[in-house]
């Protein structure tokens, strides 16, 4: 696909479809990939060029280039803020989104003070595009979106330990990812579900975290039943023999651990990298996952030929 061709078809179509191909990216951790992806974007406009700020700032914080990502992001906030020439229906939509994952960037290094302002700002925004999308916008987006900036304060208050206002957050984003389920025309059935995936996993940690074991049990089956790739089966498959382990059905959640070893045999790279994405956070939920896979990985490394 031509982005910069496409670009002056519909600028805002185009922007969008940019937005979610990075985002596509970071669904496989492809960081580096990532970012050759949008150096070679030479759309000669400020909204592009904001858009792809967006994208940038969120990779290369992933890639440990912190001070290159804080300015993408923060430039592309300044050029939402400023911009002229563009409706405000665009402008609460890209402003919002730019102020999400400056959110989400800051709370995944640790920076819990930062987050909840620009969230907030965000949140608001993103209500009138709620009340009155852009008419270049796919149907059902908005909803998505939504569960960005809701999943946002979802982990915030997880990091703060305030649980159930977390679940509170992870469950109304659950209720609109089902039902722009039924609305989204684009993206395929498998890049829907794990979008409620994700979601259902950060419902069955939360739930075990506060000891609703047959909740988080629930929460983790109904996500495995979804998931197609091997680091979404593993996240599951944790959380499920956690709760069943805690239960004391020790025979099952054996299983479940055999299961998840399983997995991450079959895509060892693949996990490594993931991995290393979690470990590099300073975001508390990042952290226990890390912890329980890197016990897990070094255990397939070490029973497998060369140890690599």
């Amino acid at each position: 696909m031509s982005y910069n061709a496409e670009a002056y078809a519909s600028l805002a179509e185009v922007c969008e479809k940019i937005l979610y191909k990075s985002n596509d990216f970071s669904w496989k951790a492809e960081f580096k990939e990532a970012i050759s992806f949008l150096d070679v974007i030479s759309i000669d406009n400020d909204f592009a060029r904001a858009v792809v700020n967006i994208c940038r700032g969120w990779h290369l914080t992933f890639l440990n280039r912190i001070t290159e990502g804080e300015q993408a992001a923060d430039s592309a906030i300044e050029s939402f803020r400023t911009m002229e020439g563009i409706s405000d229906k665009e402008r609460n939509r890209f402003l919002a989104i730019s102020l999400m994952y400056s959110g989400a960037e800051r709370l995944r290094l640790g920076r819990e003070d930062e987050p909840e302002e620009l969230l907030q700002e965000a949140s608001e925004l993103y209500q009138m595009v709620v009340e009155n999308p852009p008419e270049s916008m796919m149907p059902g987006r908005e909803l998505l979106e939504e569960v960005g900036i809701l999943t946002g304060f979802g982990d915030l208050m997880y990091s703060k330990w305030e649980f159930q206002k977390a679940r509170q957050y992870y469950l109304s984003s659950l209720e609109k990812l089902e039902k722009w389920a039924t609305i989204e025309k684009q993206m395929s059935e498998e890049e829907i579900n794990r979008e409620i995936a994700l979601n259902l996993w950060n419902l069955g940690m939360l739930s075990n975290s506060v000891n609703q074991l047959s909740d988080a049990e629930a929460f983790s089956r109904r996500g495995l039943e979804i998931s197609k790739t091997p680091i979404s089966v593993i996240q599951h498959l944790m959380i499920l023999g956690t709760s069943l382990k805690l239960r004391g059905h020790l025979k099952e959640s054996k299983e479940m651990k055999e299961k998840e070893i399983e997995e991450i045999i079959r895509d060892v790279e693949k996990i490594k990298r993931k991995l290393r994405v979690w470990q590099s956070t300073g975001n508390k939920s990042y952290l226990i996952k890390a912890i329980d896979l890197t016990h897990d990985l070094l255990f397939v490394l070490e029973s497998t030929e060369g140890g690599t």
